[in-house]
């Protein structure tokens, strides 16, 4: 029943004449009802937000953009809304970025060829094919490196 109310509170409160065309004192009294009643069903409900929060997180954990758990947390989050009786749930499409880690590896090849461990940046462009060639500089400190 909260849900319900909640869910028409705002939809009454969306479709109310825009704030900004009313003088500040007709606002208090035009929307105390409604405002009361979004107020008494957040409170009334409290502990279902929070468990809503703990689901998602503990059932999908990191959702990072282009992940099977993003695309799983979405879908369970519409289910959810429409099993409250929300009728206006959608999923919109959108383009994000997505960075798929490659192969990585960084090889010392003179004086002596000798393999270390890195780790490259996330969303950073690709190597070329053939790698990249350059000098290495050894500092001990970060006020050598300055």
């Amino acid at each position: 029943m909260h849900r319900t109310v909640l869910s028409n509170a705002l939809a009454l409160a969306v479709l109310a004449a825009p704030l900004a065309a009313q003088s500040p004192q007709e606002i208090p009294a035009r929307y105390r009802e409604v405002a009361n009643r979004i107020i008494a069903a957040a409170q009334a409900d409290s502990a279902g937000a929070w468990n809503r929060i703990a689901e998602l997180s503990d059932r999908f954990g990191h959702r990072l953009s282009g992940s099977a758990a993003l695309v799983q947390s979405i879908d369970w989050t519409a289910a959810t809304m429409r099993a409250d009786g929300l009728d206006n749930v959608r999923k919109d499409k959108v383009m994000v970025p997505h960075w798929v880690r490659g192969a990585e590896s960084l090889e010392l090849v003179a004086p002596r060829r000798q393999l270390f461990p890195m780790l490259g940046l996330g969303g950073s462009i690709a190597t070329p094919p053939d790698g990249i060639t350059t000098e290495v500089m050894v500092v001990a400190s970060f006020e050598e490196l300055t």
